[in-house]
């Protein structure tokens, strides 16, 4: 039995087809390139298939089934074709817009209605006798068939030039070379095809099958060495898009043309919804107010002599953008037009604001040191002085004593006030100490710390700022293990807790907050909590976020409670937000025991 010179073609070819299309898709880096080269070559393991079984088959069914298939799928292949080898050369029709593949694609539906309509009209298929049993395109096709090769021929030769445009534009001999291969590869088939269909050669079966499997196994011969299968080197394109910085480009008249993906983040809309709007509509997207459009103003009024300009705006959700726009005058074929670079500060305008905030700080704490440094000595006099005092009122007393009655009577209480004044002046010392040694560069060395001392010595800070309607209770427990750590950092966590709380507490009558110690097990609890309104639900997950706070502009950076965290973390323990018996806030700190 003679061979089918098809059904080997076609044997042969669609397993080398199948296997490079799953080769391109199974990549690790495959790109919408090798999406299209999958479909590209499944399009054609599909014509050739559905060639092989209508020639094969006896069932009339399949063979007409074969025949719709065959016809529709040579009308994918052509514009599958194109795109492909846009993309492929990097050309800036298909690789910074959809309008030729959309353009193609019309074409492409057009001609299917017209195959899938053949019985009510006959104009694609005239004799589909003639069709189903082989016989050449002559004796059966219609003048829309006809219509569609020679579309398939325009397709086929602007996806070929592409190849040679790529081809003369590249600028090494590997850029050169890469598309000449893919150009010699596709010819094959191509060739093939139209020489059967105009009949330039003696043969009366088509070489379009054989000729699509050398080309198909030329691509996979071709991808160590060459890599065929990539696209062409980077274009301006590549870095716009993926620039850090939002462009957005419109034309001389303002009309936007363009967006990378930077600019679509920042405005908050595709770049579909911005092409063929006007310039001034991406500082509506911004939310700028009346700066944003005067800013707009002197952008469209900027002359197109390469003028520039720069700006910052603040947005209706409170970022900062940094705003570069220029104008640039026609360039040879480079129309005229305009861009407007955006660029999100918000970050580092934050950070610069927050370092001059500490530096101010960094400068209180200084002369806060300075200022204990200076009450120290007089202090140290005053108490000395008290001391003397205290000896003298002894004496006094044992007069008073021997002589109830006598001038020195009122004297009495010089002994008390004496005493007082020791206490308060001891107190004094105390708090500036805990100020001097709180206002130091904390030691790296860990070292043993007592609790409750930490406790005693942030409320000692505390009440300087505390409320003076607000009732302190400490519950300290006795006997309590030491800890390992930075006693100054821990008492700035204990100090930014009673702040908080003290704050949430203002203007409240029946203000409390409650400090508790305590051991669970292996670790030492501290705990404080308030009866103030409390940390609302939708907020509780974030209040250990760096720059989250509930108060106003102003009044708090919200890195208080984050720094809190990350020093109890570096101690080993954790802190936690729960809720008080109260109803109000509860900061639990749990530590391990040294």
């Amino acid at each position: 039995m003679d061979l089918d010179p098809v059904v080997v073609q076609a044997s042969i070819s669609i397993p080398l087809a199948l296997g490079f299309a799953l080769y391109s898709v199974s990549r690790r880096d495959r790109s919408r390139l090798h999406a299209l080269a999958a479909a590209l070559v499944s399009s054609l393991a599909l014509w050739i298939a559905s060639l092989l079984l209508r020639r094969i088959s006896d069932s009339s069914a399949i063979a007409e089934l074969c025949l719709q298939l065959e016809l529709l799928s040579s009308l994918v292949i052509a514009p599958l074709f194109v795109v492909t080898m846009g993309y492929f050369a990097r050309h800036a029709a298909f690789d910074q817009g959809r309008a030729a593949a959309l353009g193609f694609s019309a074409i492409f539906v057009f001609f299917a209605l017209a195959f899938l309509s053949n019985d009510a009209h006959g104009l694609v298929v005239a004799d589909r006798a003639a069709a189903l049993a082989g016989e050449h395109p002559a004796k059966w096709a219609g003048p829309l068939f006809w219509a569609a090769q020679f579309w398939i021929l325009v397709a086929d030769a602007i996806g070929l030039a592409l190849c040679g445009w790529a081809a003369w534009h590249g600028r090494t001999a590997s850029e050169r070379r890469r598309p000449l291969i893919v150009l010699g590869a596709i010819l094959l088939p191509v060739l093939a095809h139209f020489a059967y269909v105009g009949e330039w050669l003696p043969l009366d079966f088509t070489l379009a099958p054989g000729a699509a499997g050398l080309a198909v196994l030329l691509f996979a011969l071709a991808i160590p060495g060459h890599g065929v299968l990539e696209s062409q080197p980077i274009v301006r394109q590549d870095l716009i898009e993926h620039m850090p910085e939002g462009l957005v480009l419109a034309d001389a008249a303002g009309t936007v043309l363009d967006a990378n993906a930077a600019a679509e983040a920042i405005l908050g809309r595709s770049r579909d919804a911005l092409r063929g709007g006007r310039l001034e509509a991406i500082f509506e997207a911004l939310g700028a107010g009346s700066d944003g459009e005067q800013l707009a103003g002197r952008i469209a009024g900027l002359p197109l002599v390469g003028a520039r300009l720069a700006g910052e705006l603040r947005t209706a959700d409170a970022r900062t953008i940094e705003v570069t726009a220029g104008a640039l005058g026609s360039v040879g074929s480079q129309p005229a037009g305009r861009f407007v670079s955006l660029e999100d500060r918000t970050l580092q305008r934050r950070n610069e604001r927050l370092l001059h905030e500490r530096q101010k700080l960094e400068s209180v704490g200084v002369l806060a040191a300075g200022v204990a440094h200076e009450i120290n000595n007089p202090l140290a006099f005053v108490r000395a002085n008290l001391v003397h005092l205290s000896t003298l009122a002894e004496r006094v007393d044992k007069l008073v004593d021997l002589d109830p009655a006598g001038p020195d009577a009122d004297l009495s209480e010089l002994g008390s006030v004496v005493e007082e004044s020791l206490e308060g002046v001891v107190r004094i010392a105390r708090i500036v100490n805990d100020m001097l040694r709180f206002s130091r560069v904390p030691e790296e060395a860990a070292e043993a710390v007592d609790p409750n001392d930490v406790i005693r010595a942030a409320l000692r800070l505390a009440a300087f700022d505390r409320n003076s309607a607000v009732v302190v209770e400490q519950r300290l427990a006795e006997g309590l293990p030491s800890v390992r750590g930075s006693a100054n950092r821990l008492v700035q966590v204990l100090l930014n807790l009673l702040l908080n709380a003290n704050q949430a507490l203002a203007g409240r009558p029946d203000a409390r907050v409650v400090v508790e110690s305590a051991r669970d097990g292996r670790s030492v609890v501290a705990q404080v909590r308030d009866n103030g309104p409390g940390v609302p639900e939708e907020h509780r997950h974030r209040v250990f976020d760096p720059f989250f706070t509930t108060r106003a502009p102003g009044q708090g950076t919200g890195l208080g409670l984050s720094i809190a965290f990350d020093i109890i973390r570096e101690h080993g323990g954790a802190l936690e937000l729960g809720e008080a018996p109260e109803g109000g806030a509860c900061f639990t700190i749990r530590l391990p025991a040294a």
